[in-house]
């Protein structure tokens, strides 16, 4: 996606349109728009956590785009991830839960989400979490 052509995932009333509706009187469809790279990242954001929702946990392939080294756990992960999505609800900010994600959680943002959360306390099992699914591998 580039930010000359965003495309948003839109609910349209196609009523009006004779077109016939699925999902009720709505049916998804894609648009381009005009707005900021930004409001695109949030669409892509609200996507990905409606597929946690919709579909369950985070899958294996997240961990993979996040380029972790270390030993995949799905409950690690789930835990890590899940600290970052509640740090997106906390301050609606895209850029927040990007960076928290980022280098496989091992950002000061993350720690600054722990602190946020009031996690302060569990910050050091976190931190070892982290380094469990984040430790470099070593070179052969």
């Amino acid at each position: 996606m580039t930010a000359s052509t965003p495309f948003r995932f839109r609910l349209q009333d196609h009523e009006d349109q004779g077109t016939p509706p699925t999902l009720g009187k709505l049916t998804p469809t894609l648009k381009r728009d005009s707005s900021s790279s930004t409001e695109g990242l949030a669409d892509a954001l609200q996507l990905e956590n409606l597929r946690h929702t919709l579909l369950g946990q985070p899958h294996k392939r997240d961990y993979e785009a996040l380029e972790c080294r270390g030993m995949y756990d799905h409950g690690i992960f789930t835990k890590l991830n899940r600290i970052c999505d509640d740090c997106y609800n906390l301050y609606k900010d895209v850029e927040v839960h990007h960076y928290c994600r980022s280098d496989c959680f091992s950002t000061s943002t993350f720690r600054q989400c722990l602190q946020s959360l009031l996690l302060d306390q569990e910050s050091d099992v976190y931190l070892e979490l982290v380094e469990i699914i984040g430790k470099k591998r070593k070179k052969r």
